[in-house]
């Protein structure tokens, strides 16, 4: 969403900043192992206009439930039983219970803005093929050239590398720079990298561009 409206308002954005963005949905089919891109595989076969009719705003219940999917044994197994290795280790235990607050604390999706997205991007994967328009305008990836850094985990399996890393071959922008951080799509920006790499690469591209 963020490249697109940074295309389609070039006079609005100066620099654009992604992480763990999917660009490409299909990019991760030429070569992965099988739980990477899971979470696009059972999207493609989704009704998504039977989820909107019977729940009009998706829930988030629905949402959480699907990305579990996306690594069942370890999600919804492997974790907690990793837990009694913790029990006696208050701080770290303080810790795991607030990261799943968060990952179940999230917001219902809106349904027309899910469906439009399952529908465009994942489904048709409109944004790589030019094909995609918001509001009766084309949305060509030619026509962002302003300077963008795309960071990406190289251990994603919701959004593999593949898929992020596509944008490169499609903007116009002379000032492109890719970072991987060693690291998956939620520890991207919940874990310790967070804070001892994300932000300081951020930091020093914006500032080497005077941002």
């Amino acid at each position: 969403m963020s490249t697109t409206y940074a295309t389609l308002n070039p006079d609005k954005i100066s620099h654009l900043v992604l992480t763990v963005s999917p660009i490409d949905f299909d990019a991760y089919k030429a070569n992965h192992k099988p739980h990477e891109g899971l979470m696009f595989t059972m999207g493609a076969d989704a009704d998504v206009e039977k989820m909107v009719a019977v729940h009009g705003n998706v829930p988030a219940t629905v949402l959480n439930e699907s990305f579990m999917m996306a690594s069942p044994f370890i999600l919804n197994y492997g974790k907690y039983a990793d837990v009694i290795d913790i029990l006696d280790d208050r701080l770290a235990l303080q810790n795991f219970l607030r990261m799943e607050k968060w990952l179940f604390g999230g917001p219902d999706a809106v349904g027309q803005m899910f469906k439009e997205f399952i529908r465009d991007f994942l489904k048709g994967n409109k944004l790589v093929k030019g094909t995609l328009e918001v509001g009766g305008r084309k949305v060509d990836l030619k026509e962002l050239t302003i300077p963008i850094l795309n960071i990406f985990a190289e251990k994603d399996h919701i959004v593999p590398p593949p898929c992020t890393v596509a944008l490169g071959k499609h903007v116009g922008s002379k000032d492109y720079t890719e970072f991987a951080i060693a690291t998956g799509h939620i520890g991207i920006y919940t874990g310790g990298l967070a804070q001892k790499v994300l932000a300081p690469k951020v930091a020093s591209w914006m500032r080497e561009r005077g941002a």
